[in-house]
């Protein structure tokens, strides 16, 4: 019987310490495992914020975008075609018939200034009518979707009226004659 709780015992302390190392090498894969995917769960989360936050970075690059192309379009806008200046030319003809005045557009040229950007562009303006509605012509034109810069005006007022209405058969009684240069920006 001695001999028999002996063998029990061995049995015990054998299974016991094999019953200890499966526990602490179980335990200690449990634990490293589990400090590893910690590890890539943190590097997961920090690669989620990351890429969230390049989404919203990227958002507002694109809404910047949109804001400057807008911007871009509308500075576009204020430069004059060199090849074509239609657009410039039915501009003042349409703001002279507004104004019940005779115009004559020619171009005139302009050398570029060393350091510009722009090419400008000139025009020569002949205006006939009232002083009144000269001086609304040159308002509109100045406050106007072009970026112009006048040059040179004068004015005078026509008291011989049957030497200019062979040029401008409207010509008014008190009616002035305006010579304008103007130099607008082109792209």
């Amino acid at each position: 019987m001695i001999f028999l709780n002996k063998k029990f015992l061995i049995i015990s302390v054998c299974s016991a310490i094999l019953v200890a190392v499966l526990a602490y090498f179980g335990v200690y894969f449990l634990y490293k495992t589990i400090e590893n995917n910690s590890k890539e769960l943190a590097r997961l989360e920090k690669e989620v914020v990351l890429t969230g936050n390049k989404l919203e970075e990227e958002k507002r690059i694109k809404e910047a975008s949109v804001i400057l192309s807008e911007g871009q379009a509308k500075i576009n806008g204020v430069f004059v075609d060199s090849e074509i200046p239609i657009e410039l030319i039915q501009f003042l003809e349409n703001i002279a018939e507004e104004n019940n005045i005779s115009i004559d557009i020619s171009p005139i040229s302009f050398k570029k200034e060393e350091g510009a950007i722009w090419m400008p562009m000139g025009f020569q303006i002949n205006l006939a009518g009232s002083f009144s509605g000269c001086r609304a012509f040159l308002q509109k034109v100045e406050y106007g979707p072009y970026l112009l810069e006048p040059q040179n005006m004068n004015a005078q007022k026509i008291t011989n009226r049957e030497i200019i209405l062979n040029k401008y058969p409207d010509f008014p009684k008190d009616g002035v004659l305006m010579n304008l240069t103007i130099k607008v920006f082109s792209r």
